[in-house]
């Protein structure tokens, strides 16, 4: 009993320490470049630009702010676009990401809700599930409501901490 007492307490020890050396670094907010595809019922590409702050700390990488940017399938005969706004907050090993999107199919707005949650590799690579609402009554039957996205966030400084 003892024995496991005094290994507990080295163990509690030497992890208080640890943690204790490393000084977490939030970082001032910087303009981030996160390409992406997804499917959807079709493939889209997709670019943005997100403002995001970056904690560096004890346990990983994460990070948050705003993104605007742009989705479009590559199918000639009906080609979809969709400007977008959103938030995202990434780290560890979770992602989230809450945007609206709004594709334009044949000239008509077709707006939509889009929540996703997925796994992520420290901030760097995002892979999620997303689920769109429609705001209007016009919903494009070339879009599905499900999707799979792959996105990386490409900074130097996200993908040093890894």
């Amino acid at each position: 009993m003892k024995k496991t007492i005094l290994v507990f307490f080295i163990v509690c020890v030497t992890v208080l320490s640890a943690k204790g050396q490393d000084t977490p670094i939030k970082d001032k907010p910087k303009l981030i470049l996160s390409p992406g595809i997804s499917y959807q019922g079709q493939f889209l590409g997709e670019i943005n630009l997100m403002y995001a702050s970056q904690y560096i700390g004890h346990g990983g990488n994460a990070i948050w702010g705003p993104r605007v940017g742009i989705e479009a399938n590559i199918n000639k005969d009906r080609f979809i676009y969709a400007p977008k706004l959103g938030f995202e907050l990434s780290g560890l090993l979770i992602a989230v990401r809450g945007n609206v999107v709004g594709y334009i199919d044949d000239k008509r707005l077709d707006l939509r809700l889009l929540s996703e949650a997925g796994i992520s590799l420290l901030g760097a690579v995002n892979l999620t599930y997303g689920y769109n609402l429609p705001v209007l009554n016009f919903k494009s039957l070339e879009i599905a409501s499900h999707r799979i996205m792959l996105t990386a966030n490409v900074h130097r400084e996200i993908w040093h901490a890894l």
